[in-house]
């Protein structure tokens, strides 16, 4: 009998040529070269994932679409029983850096795969190396060869962002050198803790130290939760949060304590510890600056959704952009693929100059973090580390946003066909929205930016010396806003050093018109309009800065793909002076709205080629409408038939039935 898929299949003589791509495929870009260099550092990682899933039944994404809560779980740990021998074997995965980016290997077939693993191996044992002693080391080679499997438990059910808030306590008895761990409040449980509803043996848990009846803040304790038998130990509550918006996949649970007994050594003790008389003691004078330096350090889960960010904007541009060549409409007697019209190319071709400045800001922070991991150990009050939390922070915001919106703009750019699952797109959007306030609210987070810029700001204003590097818009002057000027490289940088210098000065004179002799009051009423806008110019200026050291890597290697990534940085900062108000008048306004079209027309040219190389393959991608061999409509009829139910009546047909007979 002839298959249902092949009668409908019948029906489409509209379908394109197979290799309709090809026509937009020849942009003179060298795709190996590009994707080397834009997979750096350490491509061989994802290299090697790509290899190993390919073929694979358990890496089937559209097949475990409609699966249930309970079975998506199992279905991670199956993946990660196959996966981490193989890495571990090959990877020094000792090293935070490698185990990063194993986890974003992950993340470019699933978040909630990479998400269940980066808990343990990113937040818990990052925190035991930063925050612990010689002492705690064998539970780091405990966890690197999972004998353990950590979670991080520092959100509570009523205090996210506020963490010198929290309300566990953790109390020393020093007749037993023993702390006494307690959930003391019905919104001090710890929640939405990532691998504790069915997975963690071990936590870290963030409490407030109290000795003889004094607070000393906020400390970190490493905890065992369940025993042998996976049950949970003496003295602790575990729970399951239950279905999420997305990534159920991971087990986000909730845990309380009551009256757990832990060791002396189960304190995190590199920044501060009880001597033996009992006493506190710490290298840093107050506890705000002691609880500061303790959270700048750990960037490992903040340096990981940077990565994400950016995948998950780089997947959707790769469905979109792809789609767009495919999908044809309009266009009188021979339709046109919708890539072709000027309102398509608008609306992506920004997003892929943003993917691109996106990658920079993730890549420059896992260099600075290899240049500097020693210094934020042994001085974590330095500059440098001040510097790249400062960055790291600024970075989130702006890649997450970035993400998000153009998530969204690729899903709508797909018309219907980008709301079905297996476009992938809606699944990209709701687990990238968990990004925004994972590591921190991107609104309360971008201020650790702000603060690092003021304190550079009064500096110069004092005629101090300006450590950082990145800090050099202080001294910009304005550069006139021509069509000349803004085809050059070096004049749009100095474009946007003008807008942050722009900033600065309008957040000087907004912090000296606050009269509140409370400088509490004068921070928060500076934020909205000041020093965010300060902090986001700030950001982007950096990620173009290093974009065009791409670009001038690229063409010292190959010409032409230099070239062709010379528009996309220029469309990146075009794209930015375009939203701004600093004082441009209406007709430069005027050209900056006519290059972005302009360089929006040739971004297009060479967009199919650039996401070539930089797009990973389909069977990673997950999506029938991103296929790179443009085989869209075959491919989604595939997988609509294959799925659960396609044919045939309802179990619940007889309601219907009923329904006829209602009124």
């Amino acid at each position: 009998m002839v298959s249902r898929l092949n009668i409908i299949k019948s029906h489409f003589s509209f379908l394109p040529h197979p290799n309709a791509l090809d026509n937009f495929r020849e942009a003179k870009i060298n795709t190996s070269l590009l994707q080397n260099e834009y997979y750096k550092p350490n491509p061989e990682i994802i290299y090697m994932f790509i290899d190993l899933i390919k073929g694979n039944p358990l890496f089937d994404l559209n097949g475990n679409l409609e699966k249930p809560r309970e079975v998506q779980r199992e279905l991670i740990i199956r993946q990660l029983l196959f996966l981490y021998p193989k890495f571990y074997a090959k990877f020094d995965l000792s090293s935070m850096i490698n185990r990063g980016h194993f986890g974003l290997a992950m993340s470019a077939f699933d978040l909630g795969l990479s998400g269940r693993y980066s808990v343990h191996a990113i937040l818990y044992m990052e925190t035991l190396e930063f925050l612990g002693t010689d002492k705690h080391k064998p539970l780091m080679e405990r966890s690197l060869l999972l004998k353990d499997y950590g979670s991080f438990s520092m959100t509570e059910i009523g205090h996210g962002s506020n963490v010198a808030a929290l309300e566990t306590t953790a109390i020393y008895n020093h007749s037993t050198h023993e702390f006494i761990i307690n959930s003391p409040t019905p919104t001090s449980t710890k929640y939405l803790v990532g691998g504790m509803a069915n997975t963690s043996t071990m936590t870290v848990v963030f409490a407030q130290l109290i000795i003889e009846n004094v607070k000393h803040g906020i400390h970190a304790f490493v905890i065992r939760v369940r025993d042998i038998n996976h049950n949970p130990v003496k003295g602790v509550i575990i729970g399951d949060c239950g279905a999420k918006a997305g990534l159920n996949g991971i087990d986000n649970g909730f845990i309380a304590f009551n009256n757990l007994r832990v060791p002396y050594d189960s304190l995190l003790d590199r920044m501060s510890h009880i001597s033996p008389e009992g006493k506190f003691k710490s290298h840093f004078k107050s506890n705000e600056k002691r609880f500061g330096i303790m959270l700048s350090g750990l960037i490992g889960g903040r340096t990981g959704i940077l990565g994400n960010s950016e995948l998950n904007l780089r997947h959707a541009l790769t469905i979109a952009i792809r789609y767009g060549a495919i999908r044809l409409q309009f266009g009188g007697d021979k339709e046109q693929a919708i890539i072709t019209y000027p309102t398509h190319k608008y609306r992506l071709m920004p997003l892929l100059a943003k993917c691109f400045a996106a990658r920079m800001s993730f890549r420059l922070i896992i260099r600075l973090y290899l240049e500097r991991k020693e210094e934020v150990k042994a001085n974590p009050e330095g500059f440098k580390v001040a510097e790249m939390h400062g960055l790291s922070s600024v970075f989130k915001y702006i890649n997450c946003k970035y993400s998000q919106e153009g998530i969204q703009t690729c899903r709508e750019a797909c018309g219907g066909h980008g709301y079905s699952a297996y476009s992938n797109l809606s699944r990209l959007r709701c687990n990238n929205d968990a990004h925004y306030t994972w590591d921190g609210d991107n609104d309360v987070l971008i201020q650790q930016c702000s603060r690092f810029l003021l304190k550079n700001i009064m500096n110069f204003f004092k005629g101090n010396a300006v450590q950082s590097k990145y800090v050099s818009f202080m001294t910009a002057s304005n550069v006139e806003i021509t069509a000349e000027n803004l085809d050059c490289p070096k004049k749009l940088i100095g474009i946007l050093e003008y807008r942050a210098h722009y900033y600065m000065n309008k957040c000087v004179a907004k912090l000296q018109s606050i009269a509140n002799p409370d400088p509490k009051v004068v921070w928060m009423n500076s934020q909205v309009h000041h020093m965010n806008n300060l902090s986001i110019s700030f950001g982007e200026l950096v990620a173009a800065k290093e974009l065009l050291e791409f670009v001038y890597d690229l063409k010292n290697k190959c010409l032409d793909t230099g070239n062709e990534i010379e528009k996309v940085f220029k469309l990146y900062v075009l794209t930015i002076l375009e939203k701004e108000h600093i004082g441009f008048s209406d007709n430069e306004h005027r050209i900056i709205e006519d290059k972005v079209i302009y360089m929006s027309e040739l971004v297009a040219k060479s967009a199919v080629k650039i996401i070539d190389a930089i797009a990973l393959p389909d069977h990673v991608l997950g999506s029938v409408l991103g296929c790179s061999d443009g085989r869209v409509y075959e491919r989604y009829m595939e997988e609509v038939e294959r799925a659960p139910g396609c044919y045939g009546k309802p179990s619940w047909v007889h309601l219907i039935e009923e329904m006829k007979k209602a009124i």
